[in-house]
């Protein structure tokens, strides 16, 4: 039997490959002005790529001083289509620590939260809580993409190995609370005598060894959850180069 250890995907794994995508923006009702906040064309989402950040400031320790960091949120930028978008716009305004901890679940630091609010969020026309609430929401809109598609960045997933704790493979799930795959394939688990596994909706590889099982109807899939675990019967491993193992989870 091999073991699979569960382990929350942090949201900033959820990201496309882009290191900018373009957000629609809210209406502001403000003058435009450069260094003023007001109106603009559109948000720029900039991403970037942590462990490449943490190469030279290691003595970063909120971002760096931990594993699971890939892609991440850094930030939102109301930009102009005739040139850049206003930046340090004058305010009073600062995050609340209710803001910073709600930042905290998709930006990796406060010193970033802070950087962004007063270099870029001060411009949006928006208080601290919107402009943070529609930074959340373009991240989440990004969701899914990235981790549909087979790449060789594969840090989001070592980030995971279990390699050091005795198990076969860590067992993953999105912030929803829906089980996605391990790191190294898929997983199905029986509930009430029917095998599943998780649809592509949730967040994971279409991997072979899967699309062969739902092809031969050994499968079906279905969401599966992370309160499901206690009604599971029996969980198994899938993936092309192994096929499907029989599997516990502790």
């Amino acid at each position: 039997m091999f073991r699979l250890r569960p382990a929350l995907l942090l949201a900033a794994v959820l990201a496309p490959c882009l290191a900018e995508a373009a957000f629609a923006r809210q209406t502001s009702h403000a003058r435009s002005e450069a260094g003023r906040a007001g109106q603009y064309d559109y948000y720029v989402m900039a991403l970037s790529w942590s462990p490449t950040y943490c190469q030279t400031h290691p003595d970063e320790r909120e971002q760096c001083g931990r594993k699971g960091y890939g892609f991440v949120l850094h930030g939102l930028w109301p930009q102009n289509r005739k040139g850049f978008g206003p930046e340090h716009c004058a305010t009073i305004a600062t995050p609340e620590e209710a803001t910073i901890q709600h930042a905290l679940a998709f930006m990796p630091s406060r010193r970033l939260i802070a950087h962004e609010w007063e270099t870029h969020g001060a411009c949006s026309g928006l208080e601290p809580a919107g402009y943070f609430e529609l930074a959340d929401r373009a991240f989440a809109a990004a969701h899914g993409e990235f981790v549909r598609h087979k790449t060789t960045r594969r840090a989001h997933y070592a980030a995971f190995d279990p390699g050091a704790h005795g198990a076969f493979d860590t067992v993953l799930w999105n912030e929803a609370g829906e089980i996605t795959e391990t790191t190294f394939g898929n997983i199905a688990a029986r509930i009430d005598g029917r095998w599943i596994t998780p649809p592509l909706t949730s967040g994971l590889l279409p991997g072979v060894g899967r699309a062969l099982a739902l092809r031969e109807g050994r499968v079906a899939e279905a969401v599966l959850r992370v309160r499901d675990v206690p009604r599971v019967q029996a969980w198994a491993f899938v993936n092309s180069l192994r096929g499907w193992l029989a599997a516990t989870l502790d």
